[in-house]
């Protein structure tokens, strides 16, 4: 459920748009027929956002970007959660995958919309991390930070406008807090459970627009009428996603209230804090991993003949690598143009025997210098990305060549002419290398022009072979690694990762992409100038990262936003109608404003049009509740409906929870039930007869129990008798309650997962963990994912001592030897139904020959 608010976001809760996008592009179909891509390489913003011609000039002075929502990124989400949740909670791992867009997720988010098939992920995210907070009582008072059972609504609304400030990076407004607050204790009431309610609350702060998207809007700029200003809190969550991934600490919103972030020396304060959180770190490797493009490792493959070594494990030491090269940089506050020439390393095992450098004596992974033989260079000369950019089975000069030229340079490189064949000519029978092969291909006119603005750069990477092992030769020949940038001439990846180092297109290039990145969308022209600004104060300060940082946040195109395009000029009037009659609008701002025609009053439930739109009673309902849950009244010709909940019946033999009280099949007596290991491996495929207990089992018997014909209960345990194909199990009413492995260890240490996930010491763990609550007794695990635990409590169990002597006077397999098993399950079942009880289940607790059990009646 999203909580509205019409102050802050209007109608961008509900749908949130996009804002105008002006779509032009330049062409050079022409060009490229004719003399392939000679004289149309156009260094500068292109795509969507850039002008028809590359020979148009760029304005002089900046215009900002218009406001926008910028969702978060599924990194960002993370983190997010992880910064507002206690140490220890889990992040829900089915969330939508980011789409990268111009080269970064941070632009996709701005421009992708929500499906439903990523709502309802998040809707299951927001209330998988409701039931979490709510599992444990101690842990769920602390994160409150009071009792919500006794302290009733002044606890909520404390909870709310705290934790509400924190997720949504601003104050909520009153109508926000009561809105929430009233969500909590009308499910509470509903559901007789006011910490219920209160996960309710919790799950709608999680699902709201205001959570999911930086909402960004702006308010006018008193020194500038013509632009908007970010407002002290959007600045606050546009640093914090920018420096840390994720949101505002209490450190920023206070700076944000006090108008600090709206000025330069506020900003420049914060910077400084920020870049020395471990976080920072952590998004700026972020965006490196964007603009390296090393997304591409997950998926690239290789001729599993050729080079069996390319395993999953190598590729994560790749990317590693490269991650740590750039880190490094970043740490020591170096040019960050070193890392294209450095030959610095960081290697585990596995890819040092690629490089073929001593392994770390340890195993761990470890700083060091690549084989000054192999002229590696840089990070061009890296095996992961060398691999990015090969075939399956050999080099790409041409893949590699355009990367720099497009990655590094921002120079971009059309795709081929329609028509044109991309394959390379077949030999004349004698041997060659890839480098001859593609010079006769570029000895057509048609592919020249493409070709010798990617190529020349890709074969100075010829030394290295698609997984990026050096070699020597080629096809049986002597490799030629020579080349040129531009007419610069580099010999081998060591001289073109110098020439890259020092140059200043490629700290211009790394200028704009990440002024993109921070920015959440594609430059347009008008923030041209601003960019080349940014690039030069950037190679003045050594091209820093720190200084890039405090540039970018310093600057006009970061704190300030145009007015959205208008579709109108300030001063024009026109005539406007509505059902309430005649009026004029007037243009402010490059928008009409409303009609000044009457406008009615609000539309109320009594069959006339109040608001004057020519409908009677549109959109009038109002919220509803039965003990079943919430529904809607809808007003039809001035008259309400009934509530669209479902009214509770009497509770009834059938697996639902009929009178709505939160319990399923109460008040039927357990049942014990013949059933067979062929019906139980319908519920569970391993519990079979061959496999005749264990995890499985229960499984089964609990998915019998909770849905099988003729049977009442929502669980049920066993097998308490088998014999063939023949399984007696007992179906009960339980309480039903998830957990973890931790929580559980925290009552019996051998309940881990690990030493144990269904034995004796779980059996205690789950008794004690029932009882803690109020629930009496209980069994289990009934169904197990990951660290997640599902247990059945039994409130109206009879938890009575016994001794293995007595119980092997019933069965005699069940003794202070055995313990547990289906024989001790024999033999508590017996022994609570001689008490004139259904069935039993244990042991609960045990030691020596005394023993705990659970009759149910």
């Amino acid at each position: 459920m999203a909580v509205r608010s019409s102050q802050h976001a209007g109608r961008r809760n509900v749908a949130p748009p996009r804002r105008a996008r002006t779509i032009a592009s330049w062409t050079l179909a022409l060009g490229c027929a004719l003399a392939g891509c000679e004289g149309n390489l156009f260094d500068g913003p292109s795509g969507p956002r850039g002008t028809s011609r590359p020979d148009t000039p760029n304005p002089t002075v900046l215009t900002p970007a218009p406001a926008m929502l910028h969702r978060l990124t599924r990194a960002e989400y993370e983190q997010t959660i992880r910064d507002l949740f206690p140490a220890g909670t889990t992040v829900p791992g089915d969330l939508p995958n980011d789409t990268l867009l111009h080269g970064f997720s941070t632009v996709g988010a701005s421009e992708l919309t929500i499906p439903p098939l990523e709502v309802e992920q998040y809707e299951s995210s927001a209330n998988a991390l409701a039931t979490q907070m709510l599992a444990d009582p101690a842990r769920r008072t602390a994160f409150f930070g009071c009792d919500v059972a006794s302290e009733g609504e002044p606890c909520l609304r404390a909870f709310i406008v705290r934790f509400g400030r924190l997720a949504w990076r601003r104050a909520l407004e009153p109508g926000e807090v009561e809105a929430l607050v009233s969500i909590a204790t009308d499910t509470g009431a509903m559901l007789r459970d006011a910490w219920r309610g209160a996960g309710f609350a919790l799950s709608a702060i999680l699902q709201s627009p205001h959570f999911l998207f930086r909402v960004e809007r702006g308010e006018p700029d008193p020194s500038e009428r013509t632009r908007l200003r970010y407002t002290g809190f959007e600045m606050a969550s546009r640093l914090s996603y920018f420096l840390w991934g994720s949101t505002p600490d209490e450190e920023l919103l206070r700076a944000a209230a006090a108008g600090e972030l709206v000025t330069e020396d506020g900003l420049r304060a914060q910077v400084t804090r920020m870049t020395r959180d471990p976080r920072a770190r952590a998004a700026m490797t972020r965006f490196w991993g964007e603009f390296m493009q090393l997304e591409r490792l997950d998926t690239v493959s290789k001729d599993p003949e050729l080079f069996p070594m390319f395993t999953p494990s190598l590729r994560a030491s790749m990317r590693a690598e490269i991650d740590a090269i750039f880190a490094d940089v970043y740490e020591r506050d170096a040019d960050v143009r070193e890392v294209f020439s450095t030959d610095v390393t960081f290697v585990d095992a596995e890819l040092a025997a690629h490089y073929g450098l001593p392994a770390p004596p340890d195993g761990a992974r470890m700083r060091t210098t690549l084989p000054a033989e192999q002229h590696r260079g840089g990070v061009m000369g890296r095996a992961g990305v060398l691999s990015m950019w090969a075939h399956a089975t050999l080099t790409s000069p041409t893949f590699r060549g355009k990367f720099v030229r497009a990655n590094l340079l921002c120079q971009d490189i059309p795709p081929p002419p329609p028509g044109i064949s991309t394959e390379l000519p077949e030999g004349s029978g004698e041997p060659e290398t890839l480098r001859q092969r593609l010079d006769r291909h570029r000895t057509d006119p048609v592919c020249a022009g493409c070709h010798t603005l990617m190529d020349p750069l890709g074969f100075t990477l010829e030394h290295f072979d698609p997984v990026g092992r050096f070699r020597d030769l080629d096809n049986g020949l002597p490799i030629d690694a020579s080349g040129d940038v531009d007419g610069v001439a580099v010999d081998g990846a060591d001289e073109l990762g110098a020439h890259l180092a020092g140059s200043d297109r490629v700290g211009a290039c790394f200028t704009r992409r990440f002024y993109r990145w921070a920015s959440g969308h594609l430059e347009t022209r008008g923030e041209q100038v601003e960019i080349e600004r940014l690039a030069r104060e950037f190679a003045s300060a050594g091209h820093r990262m720190s200084a890039l940082i405090e540039l970018v946040v310093l600057s006009p195109g970061f704190r300030y936003a145009s007015y959205a395009p208008g579709d109108c000029e300030d001063g024009e009037t026109r005539d406007c109608t509505n059902a309430c009659g005649a009026g004029t609008q007037a243009c402010e701002r490059g928008a009409w404003t409303a009609c000044s025609a009457p406008s009615g009053t609000t539309e109320t439930c009594n069959a006339v049009d109040d608001d004057c739109d020519g409908t009677t009673d549109e959109g009038v309902a109002r919220a509803c509740t039965t003990e079943c849950g919430a529904g809607v009244e809808t007003c039809v010709a001035g008259s309400f409906t009934a509530c669209s909940a479902r009214t509770p019946t009497t509770e009834t033999c059938s697996h639902a929870d009929d009178d709505c009280d939160g319990r399923v099949d109460e008040g039927f007596a357990p049942q014990s039930v013949a059933s067979t290991y062929t019906a139980l491996r319908e519920h569970h495929p391993v519990c079979d007869g061959a496999t005749r207990s264990g995890l499985e089992c229960n499984e089964a018997i609990h998915g019998l129990c909770g849905s099988a014909a003729g049977t009442c209960g929502s669980s049920g345990f066993g097998p308490v008798e088998n014999s063939g194909d023949v399984a007696h199990v007992a179906c009960v009413s339980a309480t039903l309650r998830t957990t973890t492995f931790a929580e559980l260890a925290s009552h019996h240490a051998g309940c881990d997962g690990a030493t144990e996930r269904l034995g004796m010491q779980c059996n205690a763990a789950i008794h004690r963990y029932c009882a803690a609550a109020g629930l009496t007794t209980g069994y289990g695990p009934v169904r197990v994912s990951g660290d997640g635990v599902t247990v059945a409590c039994t409130p109206g169990a009879e938890t009575i001592g016994t001794t293995y002597t007595a119980l092997s006077a019933i069965h005699a397999a069940c003794t202070a030897t055995s313990r547990i098993g289906r024989d001790c399950n024999a033999a508590i079942h017996r022994f609570c139904r001689s008490r004139g009880a259904v069935s039993g289940y244990g042991p609960l607790e045990n030691g020596g020959d005394e023993l705990q059990v659970a009759c149910v009646r």
